[in-house]
């Protein structure tokens, strides 16, 4: 099959009304646009086809499926700052247990791990991430004053939220649950559950789609009254708010901000589309 020619922005306008999108005004589709890449637009536009078909369902319009994607916008944004917070307290409690249990250094030492660690492959990383932030004064600091030895709560602040996961998920049992109980839960949930916020940090990180998305992994929880298998994004909202460091703040500041959110654009969202109950902002609040 051969690859699709690039369309103009009239052409674009004309394939979707082709396929049944309402469009009242041609000119203000066509600058929206020329800001947003069509194939990302038309990510949303999946939500509002007739199932296995290109054709829109009957009815809809373009201002719908722009708000649906301005919605999506502020969503992402919301979670990236929740995300923020959760990755500045869990490296702190990562570093502050394994940097008091077994030393400023004793990351360094395979021993201080589960077998599933791979110390060559970490070492790696370590190298990786130091020649990329060479320049940085903490780095310089280090090397000029302690021959390039770093404690581990000055270096973790440089790994990836992925590599922060993978580190978790290589300590021994025994200290994923001391800190696991920070959370009032267990060490195998607090794995799957930082593997979820990483998840999250990544899609906010690319940009990409949280309305209507099926996530490949999803949270596990000890509780049996929450969902499981929740593959939308409520599940991972669950587990933000369970590893939020400030309950305070999330219950005054961030859920009134999110229901502010969900209300704006509540005529043209779908819960189904993002897995909440109707009294999500009960379940939500700790």
């Amino acid at each position: 099959m051969k690859i699709k020619q690039a369309a103009s922005y009239q052409d674009q306008v004309r394939i979707l009304k082709s396929k049944g999108l309402i469009i009242e005004d041609k000119n203000d589709c066509m600058q929206f646009l020329k800001h947003t890449n069509y194939y990302r637009f038309s990510a949303y536009c999946e939500s509002f086809r007739y199932e296995g078909k290109g054709r829109f369902i009957e009815g809809t319009t373009f201002d719908q499926i722009r708000n649906v994607y301005m919605f999506d916008q502020k969503l992402r944004a919301w979670l990236f700052e929740v995300v923020e917070e959760i990755e500045f307290a869990l490296r702190t409690q990562i570093s502050y247990h394994h940097g008091t249990k077994y030393g400023p250094d004793g990351y360094l030492d395979p021993n201080n791990f589960s077998r599933y660690h791979d110390g060559r492959n970490f070492q790696h990383h370590l190298r990786t991430i130091l020649r990329e932030n060479k320049d940085s004064p903490v780095v310089k600091h280090h090397n000029d004053k302690y021959d390039g030895k770093y404690p581990l709560w000055v270096i973790i602040e440089f790994f990836s939220m992925g590599m922060l996961s993978r580190f978790f998920k290589d300590m021994y049992n025994e200290d994923k649950n001391i800190i696991a109980n920070l959370y009032s839960t267990t060490g195998a949930c607090l794995e799957n559950w930082i593997q979820c916020v990483t998840t999250i940090r990544n899609r906010c990180a690319h940009y990409s789609r949280f309305y209507d998305w099926e996530f490949a992994d999803y949270p596990v929880f000890t509780e049996k009254a929450l969902p499981r298998e929740n593959t939308k994004v409520w599940g991972h909202l669950l587990v933000l708010r369970n590893m939020y460091p400030n309950e305070y703040e999330w219950n005054t500041e961030l859920v009134p901000r999110l229901e502010d959110i969900i209300n704006r654009y509540k005529d043209d969202i779908k819960f189904e589309h993002l897995g909440l109950p109707q009294n999500w902002n009960e379940w939500l609040t700790k």
